[in-house]
């Protein structure tokens, strides 16, 4: 009887798996054949979809499995549901079968069957490049280091046949899953094999990268682009990791004359207006931009920079315009209606501002969309409605809740109700002791140590679930610190942590709040122990590294780890500032100023203020330095970095 595939089997597309086939017109370019499948040796067997001839018997068998591995999979019995989908596999031939289980097995972190399936979805389906993929992650986790290069051969044999740019897609998407430096290892292996092959070198170098090792990163990149001059990418990725190692110079330089030598590739050009955006050149990124904006195939992105640039300058109605019109299109809704709320507050139109704020539902602007809200509607002597805006925050998270918090308290403080209303949040907190929200205002509003202590107990007696203790722990102490008094906020670590050795995010807070109080030791150790358990816990990384750098001490090593953390969370302010500060004590100058100056943007703050001044100072302009320390003033002028930083520089030279 033969066995024809049915409609209610449900599987699991290609791109839930991968990224789908990119539209990147780098992509979609004739094959440049480095060697020939003869030369290669391939012997890549196609399969044509075979209709299965099954037995009853194994007709019977397969349809019990698929009702058992879906039921099993709704359940979250993952395991047994990973089987079954491999065993129908198996009698049916049916490659789709095989991304349900490695989905699951993936999904669970089950990575022998993640193997398995992947070896079975390449048996039954050769020439599917994602499957082999899979297979080389697979691989590369259990150390076949002989298998693994199979795979990347086999990979490149297919590569020949597709256009150019899968091969780099697909290495690019190994690193993605297994980030570990064994990456780098076996595709410099790859690469030896194959000295003239571009995509294999550029993947090198972004695994090289990711690796923190910029130098080498630069060189694979810059052999690629020599090898293969025409190929766009390669130049892309060269300027891409010119950027992110900080030579912004550099960088801009030379997307500025690979836009000259090729007009016709926006890519290059919208590079080159972010660079000259991110180094502050506003204008210049405006005129750069521009020819993109008015471009029939324009790109959204080339807009939002556009917008950004004019907003930079103060051309508040030109940019209101630009983001206007992106808004229709749906890119980046939440961000639009922030930037939008701000216009309309610099405009004067404080309730029109509202509702833009209010618009933000998500991302990173939600919180400080929500804030600003409240600020205004404060300022219109709308106490009531503001506060509102606090407690209502669609789908808050935990930090979200206690910096919510903290506003409430500061707008009754602002407004000298903080007394009147204390009953009320001590009523709302007794009705919601769990919620950290409640938690967190009656712990600001409380009047002494005492009082403090008493919420903190109603808390844990009243959570149900570790996780929930944890929260009221970590919240707990984060505000007794707040509120000067971090010898509480110690003990009450220390206490959690004896039951939980190793809860590294606690002993991360601890080590944080011990160099507030200068216990610098303390705080090192307490880092140490984090990353002999996690040796890439990257906010550990960061904060020692820093710590080395502030010392200016070991500098290779402080390079090493922050940059370790910065490839990992390229968009923290509290990162981007170590690097520009190790890089500072290195002596690189100009790329410290680049990264203080993204973190400065990120999130400005009195210490983030303090380094990117001083490094102002040291290279003569110091001008922008007192500017940058004016506005780092008015944010805290108490900060004890600003204010040492500021007595020592300007005392010099006096």
């Amino acid at each position: 009887m033969k066995f024809v595939k049915s409609l209610w089997i449900i599987t699991v597309t290609v791109c839930l798996l991968s990224a789908c086939v990119s539209n990147d017109p780098h992509l979609a370019a004739p094959t440049k054949k480095i060697v020939n499948k003869n030369e290669l040796n391939c012997n890549i067997v196609v399969k044509q979809p075979e209709q299965v001839m099954l037995s009853d018997d194994q007709r019977a068998k397969f349809l019990k499995l698929i009702p058992l591995a879906d039921m099993a999979a709704q359940r979250g019995q993952f395991g047994p549901a990973i089987s079954n989908y491999l065993l129908a596999a198996q009698l049916s031939k049916d490659p789709n079968l095989t991304t349900k289980a490695l989905y699951y097995a993936e999904k669970t972190g089950d990575y022998i069957s993640s193997l398995e399936a992947a070896d079975l979805w390449v048996e039954l389906d050769p020439t599917n490049m994602t499957a082999r993929r899979f297979q080389a992650v697979g691989y590369l986790r259990s150390n076949r280091d002989l298998a693994l290069q199979k795979t990347l051969k086999n990979m490149l044999c297919l590569s020949l046949d597709l256009p150019k740019g899968r091969l780099l897609e697909a290495l690019n998407h190994i690193k993605q899953s297994y980030r570990e430096n064994a990456v780098s290892v076996q595709f410099k292996v790859f690469s030896q094999k194959y000295p003239q092959n571009s995509e294999i070198l550029l993947a090198l170098a972004k695994s090289l990268e990711m690796d923190g090792d910029i130098a080498q990163a630069l060189k694979k990149a810059d052999l690629a682009v020599k090898i293969d001059p025409d190929y766009d990418a390669a130049q892309e990725i060269k300027g891409l990791i010119l950027t992110r190692s900080g030579a912004i110079n550099e960088a801009e330089a030379f997307f500025k004359q690979a836009t000259i030598n090729n007009p016709e590739v926006d890519s290059f050009r919208l590079h080159w207006a972010q660079l000259l955006y991110q180094k502050g050149e506003y204008q210049a990124a405006v005129d750069a931009v521009l020819p993109l904006s008015r471009s029939e195939t324009t790109s959204n992105d080339a807009n939002f920079l556009l917008g950004s640039g004019l907003y930079a300058l103060k051309k508040y109605n030109e940019s209101e315009q630009v983001f206007l019109l992106l808004l229709q299109t749906g890119y980046r809704k939440d961000s639009l209606n922030y930037f939008l709320g701000e216009i309309n507050r610099h405009q004067s139109h404080p309730l029109i501002a509202v509702q833009f704020f209010d618009a933000v539902n998500s991302g990173s602007y939600v919180l400080r969309a929500r804030i600003a809200a409240a600020d205004i509607l404060a300022n219109e002597q709308q106490l009531h409605q503001a506060r509102n805006r606090l407690k209502s925050m669609p789908k808050a998270g935990f930090s979200d809740k206690i910096l919510l918090a903290n506003k409430d308290i500061s707008l009754l403080k602002e407004s000298n109700t903080l007394a009147t209303e204390r009953p009320e949040i001590s009523l709302e907190f007794k009705k919601n002791p769990t919620d950290i929200f409640f938690f967190s205002r009656a712990l600001l509003a409380a009047t002494d140590q005492k009082e403090r202590l008493k919420v903190i107990d109603k808390a844990l007696n009243e959570v149900s679930s570790e996780t929930s203790q944890r929260e009221v722990i970590i919240a707990g102490s984060e505000l007794l610190n707040r509120v000067g008094d971090p010898d509480s906020s110690i003990t009450l670590l220390n206490d959690f942590l004896e039951g939980n050795p190793q809860d590294l995010d606690l002993i991360y807070s601890r080590s944080m709040i011990k160099a507030q109080v200068g216990d610098m030791a303390g705080m090192e150790q307490d880092l140490r122990k984090i990353l002999e358990i996690d040796k890439e816990h990257t906010d550990a990384l960061n904060a020692l590294g820093y710590s080395l750098a502030d010392q200016n001490i070991d500098l290779d090593n402080a390079f090493q780890m922050i940059m370790k953390a910065y490839n990992k969370r390229p968009n923290s302010a509290a990162i981007a500032d170590s690097l520009g500060w190790v890089l500072y004590r290195q002596g690189q100058l100009e790329q410290a100023i680049y990264h203080l100056k993204q973190a400065w943007k990120l999130a400005p703050s009195a210490e983030i203020g303090a380094h990117l001044g001083e490094v102002l100072w040291t290279s003569n302009d110091k001008f922008n330095a007192l500017k940058i320390w004016e506005m780092a003033t008015k944010i805290n002028a108490e900060n004890s970095t600003l204010i040492e930083t500021q007595a020592r520089l300007k005392g010099s030279s006096d």
